[in-house]
């Protein structure tokens, strides 16, 4: 049985690319019991996507109405307001009893925001996907924003990781998506829980002999999401800036669902916004290179792994690639200031050799440590040992 705190379907934000992968992956072995949440109706396309890997799928809706009395009473109760968001207790007592009803073997729970729903569950093995260490990624926001959203975050932070802290207890086999994520979760058992790191389908993701080059420069992402609105005016109000003050006049794009009006307002004469792109692998292929000045997230960046794999060379933060763990200066470029950031894009637009030994090593690079196919296997491989 999976639980999920949202249908995994589509792959907009990377909670849902990952667990999709590692249902398809798992399915090819074993029978899957689908359990998501969701506060909007879920599309018969979208449960297409998913039919084929699940015997069977059970949405339970979050009524809007009752979210923000719970996440209040949470927030004054000293408790995390993201696992109060997705709680409601009408619904576990029918995933209890469906659990109860289909006996499964295992239960793979994705996200801290879902334990609630199966940590008294005792008569089944369970897995907790922490995925990413949310309490960290919360604490660097904190510090970018203004009173009193810094006070709200800063509380939310402590709670966030009280709890990932006190729920690695409550299951079998804890998973996180990095050894830097892992670090950050405040247990003393901490490095018992296994790293299992997201893939990249690179026949999807194609390398492209001769790069489009339609854009210059790309950035993509759920652009409602904090850190990825956060690097998207960094690149436009900052990166972008210094190059025209070199009376360079790049073409930008930024690309992804949910622009918020942050980022809708960055858009101007050489900056797209392009919103929601059905083909995100044609967006992927358009560009010289792609840019990812993230300094606020955490876990694993799919899109640098995907911008990789497609041939596009990769300029990003130290912070970011340390789950990543690419070679700097060989298979991607890393800077942590705007200045460093302009240097490496006039490299990469100068330098010719430079750019195409940079996007075969970045392609290879992938192939050779990032396959879902072994990243679910050895999910299933700790599965078994519970």
């Amino acid at each position: 049985m999976v639980l999920t705190s949202r249908f995994p379907y589509p792959l907009e934000k990377g909670d849902k690319l990952r667990v999709y992968h590692q249902i398809v992956g798992l399915a090819k072995t074993n029978e899957i019991i689908l359990c998501s949440l969701a506060d909007r109706p879920v599309s018969e396309e979208h449960l297409d996507q998913l039919r084929p890997y699940c015997s069977s799928i059970h949405i339970f809706r979050l009524s809007k109405w009752l979210i923000y009395p719970r996440i209040i009473r949470w927030f004054l109760k000293g408790e995390s307001i993201q696992v109060g968001y997705f709680t409601n207790y009408l619904i576990r007592k029918k995933i209890t009893k469906l659990i109860f009803s289909e006996n499964p073997d295992h239960i793979y729970c994705q996200l801290v925001r879902m334990a609630e729903y199966v940590k008294d569950i005792f008569h089944v093995s369970k897995t907790l996907d922490y995925m990413d260490a949310f309490s960290k990624g919360m604490e660097r926001r904190a510090a970018d924003s203004p009173f009193p959203l810094s006070y709200i975050f800063k509380k939310e932070s402590k709670y966030l990781r009280d709890y990932e802290a006190k729920v690695f207890y409550d299951f079998d086999l804890c998973t996180i998506i990095s050894e830097q994520d892992r670090d950050y979760i405040k247990n003393p058992y901490g490095d018992q829980i296994k790293v299992v790191p997201n893939g990249v389908d690179t026949n999807t993701f194609s390398f492209e002999e001769k790069p489009k080059a339609e854009v210059d420069l790309l950035f993509v992402g759920n652009m409602s999401y904090y850190p990825n609105v956060k690097a998207a005016e960094y690149l436009v109000q900052k990166i972008d800036a210094i190059l025209k003050t070199k009376g360079k006049k790049l073409k930008i794009n930024i690309a992804g669902a949910n622009p918020s009006p942050q980022v809708q307002a960055l858009a101007g004469e050489n900056v797209e916004v392009s919103g929601w792109v059905d083909d995100i692998v044609a967006t992927y292929h358009s560009a010289r290179i792609f840019v990812a000045p993230l300094f606020h997230g955490s876990g694993l960046q799919n899109k640098i792994l995907e911008a990789m794999a497609s041939g596009v060379p990769v300029i990003t933060t130290t912070q970011t690639n340390n789950a990543i763990k690419a070679s700097p200066g060989e298979e991607l470029i890393l800077a942590d200031d705007a200045e460093s950031f302009v240097l490496a894009i006039e490299r990469l637009l100068e330098d010719e050799a430079y750019f195409m030994e940079l996007r075969m090593k970045a392609r290879k690079f992938v192939e050779q440590n990032y396959s879902w196919d072994v990243f679910v296997k050895v999910l299933l491989d700790e599965m078994k040992k519970t």
